[in-house]
């Protein structure tokens, strides 16, 4: 078990018990049980395969989530990045803005995306893709692609929706807004 008070950086580690960080965690090439962290987590080429949960801000590229990412924060950042169920509780920070998920690159979200609150925002690149996402009314799912409109089509790569809020596809240079679906269910 590693358990830390304070900032941590690993490096091409291998934890097999449980990981409890209160601080900054900077992680490259490893390879974590599970993982809690009260504070800020910057993953790099790893994998955490029991449940991971952050209260704090989590930018992770070329990470593996195998289990269940559970996060209290206003921002999360995956970048070729592969996941389970995502669920975002409130930070309980006081910031009014909405939380927001940025799945850029091939980032695959194999699971369910939960805000607890209204108004959460995901934001999904052209490669990415989400295998079911329930949102709280007045959630917003905004698809964006550098140079071209996105349709809710076969790219949108989205296979099963429950959704209770607003679908906005926009164009990243100019706020174009092509579609919306306001207040209504849809699956497959």
């Amino acid at each position: 078990m590693v358990s830390a008070n304070g900032p941590v950086t690993m490096k091409n580690t291998v934890v097999t018990n449980s990981t409890q960080i209160k601080g900054t965690l900077n992680a490259d090439n490893v390879t974590l049980n599970s993982l809690t962290v009260n504070g800020k987590v910057n993953l790099l080429n790893s994998t955490i395969n029991g449940v991971t949960t952050i209260t704090g801000y989590l930018s992770a590229k070329k990470t593996t989530f195998a289990n269940t990412l559970t996060l209290a924060a206003n921002d999360l950042q995956l970048d070729n990045c592969t996941t389970g169920d995502i669920v975002i509780n409130n930070s309980g920070d006081g910031v009014v803005s909405p939380q927001t998920i940025t799945l850029s690159g091939e980032t695959k979200v194999n699971g369910k995306i939960t805000f607890k609150q209204k108004g959460g925002l995901v934001y999904l690149g052209p490669q990415a893709s989400i295998s079911d996402m329930v949102f709280n009314v007045n959630g917003k799912l905004v698809l964006k692609q550098e140079g071209k409109v996105v349709d809710l089509g076969p790219q949108a790569k989205i296979k099963d929706v429950v959704f209770n809020g607003r679908i906005v596809a926009e164009k990243v240079k100019k706020k174009v807004t092509t579609a919306s679906v306001v207040q209504s269910t849809t699956s497959k």
